[in-house]
């Protein structure tokens, strides 16, 4: 598992090109907006990675 502790964390594996996988998931900050659809599909995502292998949901700005 990623050690994510900061946005730096975060940063870092945007920067290094790492692509999303099973265990990882990047979604934009409008994922967790209240309007339209948005909610709705990160649950969706974070249940898909639950019910998985598990994994991380990263969040970027």
């Amino acid at each position: 598992m990623l050690d994510l502790k900061t946005k730096a964390d975060l940063q870092c594996l945007v920067d290094e090109g790492l692509e999303e996988s099973l265990t990882l998931d990047y979604k934009a900050s409008l994922a967790i907006s209240r309007e339209g659809k948005h909610p709705d599909e990160m649950c969706k995502d974070v249940t898909a990675l639950a019910d998985s292998a598990g994994g991380q949901c990263a969040l970027s700005p």
